[in-house]
């Protein structure tokens, strides 16, 4: 888990600045977060593009060694990064993760279902849209400050509502910081820790 962010010495008053917060980018928020769901169960899938930079990689180490195209080879790695950046996996907007978590118990409690459904599964989704704050204060600014999804992400997540999933974007559906998701994500009623622990008080004060 990642640190809250830091903040820099404010020299009237002798202590920290919030309006000179170090926010902490999209990639460490959605690290830090991914950690903390995974520690409830949760499986991630990511869907940007990861096997494209190796062969980005290797096409760079034989450009540098090309008699013509080596003094070019900067220009073209840079171009086919933002290429495989823009190209990604899947479908135009989709979320940055899924993240599955398997039921283990589920239909499978009940007996008759488990009878005659021996191949039926039950799992748990949830689709993320990452994004950071822009700076700004208070309650207000995490939703205000935060950085917009595209019109293509907004469509995709829309359809996907349609369809039943639950999806989530940073800054709109919680505010845009490892705070915001964790306390959202406590109250969603997802949390397997805070169930648990509320069902054994519950066995512990009916005994």
């Amino acid at each position: 888990m990642m640190r809250k962010p830091r903040y820099r010495h404010n020299a009237d008053t002798g202590g920290p600045s919030p309006r000179k917060a170090i926010l902490p980018t999209e990639r460490q928020i959605q690290e830090t977060c991914s950690q903390f769901l995974e520690l409830d169960g949760w499986r991630r899938l990511r869907t940007e593009a990861i096997s494209e930079h190796s062969f980005i990689a290797r096409m760079a180490a034989k450009l540098e060694r090309h008699p013509i195209l080596a003094k070019f080879c900067a220009l073209i790695v840079a171009v086919a990064k933002s290429c495989a950046r823009a190209a990604g996996v899947g479908e135009l907007g989709m979320a940055d993760d899924l993240y599955i978590r398997y039921d283990i118990h589920g239909f499978r409690k009940n007996a008759e279902f488990s009878a005659t459904h021996t191949s039926r599964r039950v799992s748990e989704l949830i689709w993320i849209e990452w994004k950071r704050e822009r700076g700004g204060q208070g309650k207000r600014a995490l939703f205000t400050k935060a950085e917009k999804a595209r019109i293509h992400q907004k469509a995709w997540h829309a359809a996907e509502r349609a369809r039943g999933a639950l999806t989530l974007i940073a800054g709109e559906d919680f505010p845009a910081s490892i705070d915001g998701f964790m306390n959202w994500y406590r109250n969603s009623g997802l949390m397997r820790r805070k169930l648990l622990t509320a069902a054994l008080q519950r066995e512990a004060a009916a005994n």
